[in-house]
């Protein structure tokens, strides 16, 4: 996983971006695939 800066993350193998309040708060972010 990478820090690309303070609150936010990208996890490149699985191509996923993520902030630091979805890492603490998930439940404000609910699950969703198109």
């Amino acid at each position: 996983i990478e820090r690309h800066s303070e609150d936010h993350f990208h996890w490149p193998d699985l191509d996923v971006d993520l902030t630091l309040d979805m890492i603490e708060s998930p439940e404000k972010y609910p699950l969703k695939y198109k």
